[in-house]
């Protein structure tokens, strides 16, 4: 999976990533805007993975505008998004950073099945 990962643009291995793990049809309910944000905010987690502490702040702070840009309905993705980039145990702690409000009941991707997440 590594030279996969390798190969693709940050937001073309999420949404591979997220049809894998919520199913084919998962993504149906995202509108273009709702792709867009999505992607931008997978670049964002991206870049946060790389910065100091003052610019992880200022990516957070990104992450959030970009995510309320989404549907309320389709916002449960980015939470997916963040355990795409290997925070699985960090999605909530990374939405509260985010000032975005928790998720109660939030779907399980098969990643979480497998590793009892």
């Amino acid at each position: 999976m590594a030279s996969t990962r390798r190969n693709k643009a940050t937001c073309d291995y999420l949404f591979t990533w997220l049809r894998a793990n919520l199913g084919r049809e998962a993504l149906a309910a995202l509108t273009g805007t709702d792709m867009r944000a999505l992607a931008a905010a997978a670049h964002i987690l991206e870049l946060r993975a790389m910065c100091g502490w003052d610019e992880e702040r200022l990516a957070l702070n990104a992450f959030r505008e970009v995510v309320l840009c989404m549907q309320p309905s389709t916002q449960e993705f980015e939470y997916h998004a963040i355990a795409c980039f290997g925070e699985w145990h960090h999605r909530a702690e990374i939405r509260y950073d985010a000032g975005l409000p928790p998720i109660y009941r939030p779907s399980r991707c098969k990643g979480e099945r497998w590793c009892g997440r």
